[in-house]
């Protein structure tokens, strides 16, 4: 291969210093023998890097040099007639030759041409002619016309000299077609072009040696042209790059849209060109000629500009429904759903159904199974969902794992409940991929227009609203409801006020006790803050801490909840109870380059050592940005205080990521732990994690606690610490010690609950690891 790729530059070196220097022989039989000789070599050339190089298509190369051999033959038959009969070979059989090659030169071009895909492109075949008319014009003003009036010339000459600008003008126009073919450029293609650009420009300069003296005197130096033109054939050919011209490329790029108007721009205004040349010169003015091709390029170039326009329309139809396709799935995307409902409630008494579908815990299936599997998922939820609908209803994936379906003239609420319920059952059942089976768990929510809402974006945002909703209850399809919004409606307006609640005291702790599953022990109280809003009563943190997030002002509030429950803390062991407290830390935070900072400042004003403060962090905020929340953790480890991952199970779940991370703790979500007694599936998950992360070194404190079965297969798992409503509800600092001492009080090891809430006695269980 390294031998082909340099040959080209060698054979192209070599042979075009042969024909330069061949000049030099004297005029007969060497300088005569050395041409041929040369013509016959690059024919042989081809021959050998077509063979080498093994383009997918070898018919357009072999007819190229069937081309250049009947060069050669032409050559040959000249040089006869020159030499050795010592007659005038113009014109010859010689001629007929030469003539007889360019349909070969001509087939092998377009079919390369057509290879590449130029036939793609709704106006290639024009452009050659609109070139070709262009050129034709000039080559019947210069070459044909003068050659047709002359009356020396005999009927063969004139017949012989006017074929041949008409054969170079043809195969000028199927270059132009090659030039504008897609794909990029390799070697090869410019050796290619340039070779026969090279060929028909000593064919045109010859053709005018007879008109001009000056060109007449030195037209032996034509043949080095020619020469050199062979040489380049044989170059293209042994260039690896030919193969690529043999193959099907893909769509033209931008820069060739300017090659074809630098191509084509010229072409079109050739007629009045010429037209003021010959006037301005004072020759004789082809009138006829010029009016012939003027109406030809014009004609052209309306029917070029139609198909352009109407391939351009074609574009803008395409990209218009990508704009409102879903990509995966193939479904009508947020804009176009969004739309069809703004038209949709156009209509006089409209009343429509919007379903909205969010597929739970998708993001689950794609680390288990992979992306590609979670496409297919969401393209079979999708043709479910089409035929469910059927001609009633637009299907659409707003984005992520919702999906939505808008049901137009639905009679009454009744009716688009049981649409609800009807897409929660059609989804209900697995999706099955090859061998593949996939259980997927939906939530569904459902809002009425124009009983919820008349505005588009209002009411997909009711429709999340309710989705939310079916989520935290039964899992069945949700109505939308006005009380759903309370709290989502309030929660923008809290924005502005945020940051004076905080200077003015108004966020306050509330804490729930953590309780050491082997002994029954209080080991620690999670705080959880709470808004107490002068106008609108107690806020629960999802009303306001987003917001906080979103405005920056996390960083104050996350400093203010330190203060608070640190002072707590610090009161409660000057009584005696030596307890932590946990402290939830958002995803901003971490990213905070004084966090560090903020938490020594708070240990030291209370005057407590770093064990007192456990941080809960999230698995989502830990990824945010995985490096500077890393960075951060280590420092606060080293600081020495407790490192927990709050929610566990619901982010990423990667027990391998979570063996990067300095943390001592998991907190496993209320969604696994709930349901242990019921649910088999539960209790393996809850079981193996507790297992994985004994091995990591790492305790489980299980959340969501609330009966007596719970608390005691957590015992027998070996789970550290526990936390729930049936433990102990959260409630104010001052209140804290009295719950602690109740739970001491009639505390035993693994303790069973009462419905109130208090341990009962029960056997003891294994410590925990940590």
């Amino acid at each position: 291969m390294i031998w082909v790729r340099s040959a080209w530059s060698r054979w192209l070196a070599a042979s075009s210093a042969v024909a330069v220097l061949h000049l030099l022989l004297p005029l007969g039989f060497p300088r005569g023998i050395v041409y041929v000789c040369v013509g016959f070599l690059s024919v042989a050339v081809m021959l050998v890097g077509i063979h080498r190089n093994a383009p997918s298509s070898r018919l357009p190369w072999y007819l190229l040099t069937a081309g250049i051999a009947l060069m050669t033959v032409g050559d040959f038959l000249w040089s006869w007639f020159e030499l050795v009969l010592r007659t005038d070979p113009y014109p010859s059989v010689a001629d007929v030759v030469y003539l007889a090659a360019y349909p070969f030169l001509g087939a092998g071009l377009l079919m390369l041409a057509r290879a590449r895909g130029s036939e793609r492109h709704p106006t290639a075949a024009i452009d050659s002619l609109l070139v070709s008319i262009g050129l034709g014009l000039v080559a019947w003003v210069t070459l044909v016309a003068p050659a047709l009036r002359d009356p020396e010339l005999d009927l063969a000459s004139t017949v012989v000299g006017a074929a041949y600008p008409i054969v170079d003008i043809i195969l000028i126009g199927l270059l132009v077609r090659l030039l504008t073919a897609p794909g990029a450029r390799s070697t090869a293609s410019v050796l290619l072009v340039s070779a026969t650009g090279l060929l028909m420009a000593v064919d045109a300069l010859f053709q005018l040696s007879a008109l001009v003296p000056a060109l007449e005197e030195n037209v032996l130096l034509l043949d080095a042209g020619w020469l050199v033109a062979y040489a380049l054939f044989g170059a293209a050919t042994l260039d690896p790059g030919m193969r690529l011209m043999s193959e099907r490329a893909l769509e033209p790029e931008q820069r060739k849209g300017r090659q074809r108007l630098m191509l084509v721009g010229p072409a079109v205004f050739m007629a009045p060109t010429v037209l003021v040349v010959q006037l301005v010169l004072g020759g004789a003015v082809d009138v006829w000629a010029a009016a012939v091709a003027a109406v030809a390029l014009t004609v052209l170039s309306l029917i070029r500009m139609a198909r352009m326009t109407r391939w351009l329309e074609e574009q803008a139809q395409s990209l218009r429904g990508a704009a409102d396709t879903d990509i995966v799935t193939g479904l009508a995307n947020r804009r176009l759903l969004v739309r069809e409902i703004r038209d949709a409630l156009a209509a006089p008494r409209a009343r429509v159904a919007l379903v909205l579908v969010d597929v739970d815990r998708f993001s689950e299936i794609n680390e288990t199974f992979g992306h590609r599997i979670g496409d297919e998922v969401l393209i079979r939820i999708g043709e479910r969902l089409r035929t469910l609908a059927g001609g009633a209803g637009l299907v659409a994936r707003p984005g992520g794992d919702e999906f939505a379906i808008l049901f137009r003239d639905v009679p009454g609420s009744g009716t688009a409940m049981n649409l609800a319920q009807s897409v929660h059952d059609a989804l209900a059942r697995p999706v099955r991929l090859d061998d593949l089976e996939v259980r997927v768990q939906v939530s569904v929510g459902l809002v009425v227009a124009p009983d919820d809402g008349t505005d588009p974006l209002d009411l997909l945002h009711r429709g999340d609203v309710a989705l939310s909703t079916a989520k935290r209850g039964s899992r069945l399809p949700a109505r939308y409801d006005a009380s759903m919004s309370s709290g989502s409606t309030l929660a923008p307006s809290l924005g502005g006020t945020l940051l004076g609640a905080i200077s003015r005291g108004e966020l306050v702790l509330h804490y729930q006790p953590i309780v050491e599953v082997s002994t029954g022990r209080v080991v620690a109280v999670e705080a959880l803050v709470r808004w107490q809003h002068p106008e609108h009563g107690l806020l629960t943190p999802n009303l306001f801490i987003p917001t906080a997030e979103r405005t920056g002002v996390i960083g104050p509030l996350t400093r203010d909840v330190l203060d608070q429950a640190l002072r707590a803390v610090a009161g409660w062991r000057a009584d005696g109870l030596d307890i932590a407290v946990a402290v939830n830390l958002a995803a901003q935070n971490l990213l905070d380059p004084e966090i560090v900072s903020d938490v020594r400042s708070a240990l030291e004003r209370h005057g407590l050592p770093a064990s007192a403060l456990e941080l809960e962090i999230t698995e989502s905020s830990a990824m945010s940005d995985p490096e500077r929340a890393l960075e951060a953790l280590d420092a606060l480890e080293r600081l020495g205080v407790e490192l927990a991952v709050d929610d566990y199970g619901t982010g990423h779940s990667s027990l391998a990521y979570l063996h990067r991370l300095p943390v001592g703790r998991l907190k496993l979500d209320r969604a696994f732990v709930g349901g242990i007694a019921q649910d088999r599936a539960s209790e393996a998950i809850v079981r193996s994690t507790i297992e994985l992360a004994r091995h990591l070194g790492l305790s489980v404190v299980a959340e969501g606690v609330e009966d007596d079965p719970t608390f005691a297969m957590l015992a027998e798992m070996g789970c550290y610490a526990a936390q729930g409503f049936g433990l102990a509800r959260p409630g104010p600092a001052a209140g804290i010690p009295a719950v602690i001492a109740e739970i001491t009080r009639t505390r035993a090891p693994a303790a069973p609950l009462r419905r109130d809430g208090v341990p009962a006695p029960r056997a003891a269980a294994a410590p925990a690891p940590r």
